[in-house]
């Protein structure tokens, strides 16, 4: 018992157990990883097919494939179609490998942030996490969302261990899997600006916020100066007004409601005057700006009309009132905020890339719940630093700067 004790100590044999569970998971991929496509990953595995006959960079294929979506996800799913054949379900099992690995890096994140003395809250907040029904949900379905989330949570993992170069390289990484990513770079520009403008000189902190730049650069010129494929989807996000504000609002109206449980940790301070006074005046953007179907979807011809799960929970418990049960939702996530930025100096650039996230979905042309996924990472350790029962200081794992 000692000796296993002591093995579940050793990073070494994490590894090994995540690589064993992989194997583990191509092997049955075939058995229990077979179902029939759903949604949009009928579509994203045709595209992936699409990218499978033309395995090296073709500007072609790249400046007129039938996405909205930067290309790494497709090229990946290319490659794997080229390797096992158009199975999907090796590729589904990819998918649920890097969920696997996402999973283990953020616990260590949330180590570094609250220590190893508070493991048990890492463990509630990874299980908040994983019960998100778009991350289960990602994790067995062809979606290019989880691979982008992968990158995120390696580019956090690197900027907590100070490892500039990499920050930049898995931020490229992220932004050409998702476009949605691009308020990483954004977020550190912003950091180093207004926080840390003498450390910003280092070059390799420099480099670090070139690469991703540099990375997504042959893109966008291949793009024509556009963020995104000339096709279809293209010519009608000029239909869609450029600033939508309605899509931050309720972004936080579901986080609150993903969020509830750990909320709820912090009922005392929610109802507290500065909290309750804050939250009714944030009240106005919402009724300036209330939530409504995606006009992009009824441009395509799409016959969604919510905005994700939780709208569809408010409509079936409100009915045509949903938005009085969103803005419920809304008030309290508004106070959740506002207490979530007194978690400390300490978690002063997650704070940062929630605001800098929130922000650029009101410049986005839809909004759906599973973006939420890709601000969690940064959502999590606030959370937890802000418990009455954790000291931020105390006992942090360890990590070596390079």
């Amino acid at each position: 018992m000692l000796i296993l004790n002591k093995m579940l100590k050793q990073k070494w044999f994490h590894l090994v157990l995540i690589c064993v569970v992989i194997i583990l998971i191509f092997a049955f991929a075939p058995v229990f990883l077979d179902f029939p496509k759903h949604g949009d990953e009928e579509h994203f595995i045709e595209t992936c097919k699409y990218f499978s006959l033309n395995p090296a960079p073709s500007l072609d294929v790249l400046r007129n494939y039938y996405e909205l979506s930067t290309p790494l996800y497709f090229y990946v799913g290319g490659l794997f179609f080229g390797i096992f054949g158009e199975k999907i379900n090796y590729l589904r099992g990819l998918n649920l490998s890097v969920a696997i690995w996402t999973i283990y890096i953020l616990f260590g994140i949330l180590d570094f942030y609250v220590g190893t003395n508070h493991r048990s809250w890492s463990f509630l907040s990874i299980a908040l996490f994983i019960i998100f029904p778009y991350f289960s949900y990602l994790a067995v379905h062809c979606y290019p969302d989880l691979l982008c989330l992968f990158f995120i949570v390696l580019a956090l993992q690197a900027w907590v261990r100070g490892q500039y170069l990499r920050v930049g390289l898995y931020q490229g990484f992220a932004i050409l899997t998702r476009q949605f990513a691009l308020f990483f770079p954004v977020t550190v520009i912003i950091y180093y600006a207004l926080i840390d403008w003498k450390k910003f000189k280092e070059p390799r902190r420099i480099f670090g916020i070139l690469i991703p730049i540099m990375m997504f650069l042959p893109l966008i010129m291949i793009w024509g100066g556009h963020l995104s494929p000339d096709n279809f989807h293209r010519e009608i996000n000029h239909v869609i007004p450029m600033i939508n504000f309605e899509f931050p609002v309720y972004l936080i109206s579901s986080m609150a409601f993903y969020l509830f449980p750990m909320a709820l940790l912090f009922y005392q301070k929610l109802i507290s005057k500065r909290v309750v006074l804050l939250s009714l005046t944030g009240i106005i953007f919402f009724l300036l700006f209330p939530p409504h179907p995606n006009l992009y979807l009824k441009l395509i011809g799409s016959d969604i009309n919510t905005l994700g799960l939780f709208h569809k929970f408010m409509i079936l418990v409100f009915g045509k009132w949903e938005n009085i049960g969103m803005l419920i939702f809304y008030t309290f996530g508004f106070g959740f905020l506002v207490i979530l930025f007194q978690s400390g100096q300490e978690v002063l650039f997650l704070k940062i890339a929630i605001v800098v996230f929130l922000i650029m979905n009101a410049f986005s042309h839809l909004t759906w719940d599973k973006y939420l996924l890709l601000v969690f990472p940064f959502i999590l350790p606030c959370i937890q630093i802000l418990n009455n029962r954790i000291k931020p200081n105390e006992t942090k794992v360890s990590f070596s700067n390079s």
